[in-house]
């Protein structure tokens, strides 16, 4: 029995060195199948070597394999493995699904990673505490945020775009000019000309707002207003 567990240990220390190897020659398709052996050994791999896998498959561009470690997320956070996972390592996977057509994929990674802050019932994290520097850090940026609204906006999926928007508040996530922009083009197409006038306010007291961003928010309130009857 004892000899059967040091020829395993061997086995995934093996296959962890070539997995490695093969993420950094790009060898796609020999990294899946090191991964799936392994997986099938001793479950997932060391944390750096899974998050390197999932950057490897993002950076790829290729649907098939972008799919891939979105599948590989969904199964470890399903297996509450929340901790495997670093918060950049989602972001660009995030980011990736955007880039491949597959905007609602995007958002439900950006989504996992606010869902994985814990935050309390009032949906708010007080940075004063230092218990709460972990979740800080963890933090989305607006720069995140706008590349999946983004991503919704291109591929129609606007509805989706307002539950992320909705999430903003409980993270004190702050916008930027061309964050309210984007949230006026959600606005104007899912016909919210109620929301379109409130965020006017906010638009005419940025202070590095554009000329054009100004024309594009204006087009989107008047483009409401003709919808819906002035």
């Amino acid at each position: 029995m004892a000899g059967t567990i040091l020829v395993q240990a061997r086995d995934t220390g093996k296959i962890h060195e070539e997995l490695e190897t093969a993420i950094n020659e790009q060898r796609l398709n020999d990294a899946w199948d090191l991964h799936e052996q392994h997986l099938r050994m001793e479950g997932f791999a060391r944390k750096s070597i899974v998050n390197k896998l999932i950057v490897g498959l993002a950076e790829s561009s290729d649907v098939q394999w972008v799919e891939k470690a979105y599948g590989l997320v969904e199964k470890a956070l399903g297996e509450h493995k929340q901790t495997l996972f670093d918060k950049e390592t989602l972001m660009y996977l995030s980011l990736g699904l955007a880039k491949c057509g597959l905007p609602v994929s995007g958002s439900n990674v950006l989504r996992k990673l606010i869902e994985m802050e814990h935050f309390p019932p009032d949906g708010r994290v007080d940075p004063r505490k230092k218990c709460n520097e972990p979740l800080i850090a963890m933090k989305p940026n607006a720069t995140a945020f706008n590349i999946a609204l983004v991503g919704c906006l291109l591929f129609g999926t606007t509805r989706k775009a307002e539950q992320l928007l909705e999430m903003m508040p409980r993270i004190n996530m702050k916008t930027d000019a061309t964050s309210l922009i984007i949230m006026a083009h959600i606005y104007e197409r899912n016909g919210r000309r109620e929301e379109l006038k409130k965020l006017r306010r906010h638009i005419e007291e940025v202070h590095n707002v554009t000329d054009i961003q100004l024309r594009q928010f204006y087009n989107c309130l008047l483009s409401c207003h003709l919808k819906l009857g002035i």
